[in-house]
């Protein structure tokens, strides 16, 4: 049995804030599926996923929290799932797989986990543009803007991939060195904007980093060579 007080002082208030808002919120409604998410966009990609595949577009019986960070849902799985009392919850978690070893993470039939990154690699594929193309602009196949819309961005998601090559290196290494240490993570890159970090438009892509901004960003990170 998880030691409550003391898991709870270790991983802060939005922890036990998701904690306590669903002991109560299941005691009041036990039949409705709890969905636990990373973070407060999450709900966008997830909840009309969840309203017309679970519900098939009909009675959306689902309530859901935004735990603040993959641990914290993680956190939250553990307690639930080793708490007796919600033997019988609708639960479901979600998280992105990050830099992760599949199996370091809760293999669950409750938990989803991304097959890429994160959700938001679902959005940045040519497949997709494509179908804003033609959904939502009515240019099709054939026509000269959607030839040049696409090769556009190709030329642009090669040219971001690359300039982020060296600092995925960089995030995937720190994660590795956290693991090892047993150390939870100090690295968070979405403390930094995307101005800070690269100079992007229509015709370029460029990074703005080195490694050597990235440590006086992030001073109690360790040094890589």
């Amino acid at each position: 049995m998880v030691s409550r007080p003391n898991e709870l002082s270790k991983q802060g208030r939005s922890y036990s804030r998701v904690w306590r808002e669903f002991i109560i919120d299941h005691g009041k409604n036990s039949s409705l599926l709890y969905c636990f998410y990373e973070g407060i966009d999450d709900p966008k990609y997830y909840n009309p996923r969840i309203k017309s595949i679970t519900f098939k577009n009909k009675d959306c019986s689902f309530h859901y929290y935004s735990c603040e960070g993959k641990q914290n849902v993680i956190s939250v799985f553990n307690l639930i799932t080793s708490d007796g009392r919600f033997k019988n919850a609708r639960i479901a978690f979600f998280v992105d797989r990050d830099f992760d070893n599949i199996d370091d993470l809760p293999l669950d039939n409750r938990v989803y986990i991304t097959p890429c990154y994160s959700i938001e690699n679902h959005y940045a594929t040519q497949s997709m543009v494509e179908q804003i193309l033609r959904d939502e602009f009515q240019i099709f196949e054939g026509s000269d803007d959607y030839q040049n819309t696409i090769s556009l961005f190709k030329a642009l998601i090669n040219a971001f991939n690359d300039a982020t090559d060296e600092l995925n290196s960089w995030l995937y290494l720190q994660r590795q060195i956290e693991k090892k240490r047993g150390e939870s993570s100090t690295v968070h890159i979405n403390n930094l904007s995307n101005s800070q970090l690269f100079s992007i438009s229509l015709r370029e892509v460029k990074k703005k980093y080195t490694i050597d901004s990235l440590e006086r960003d992030f001073p109690q990170a360790p040094r890589i060579s």
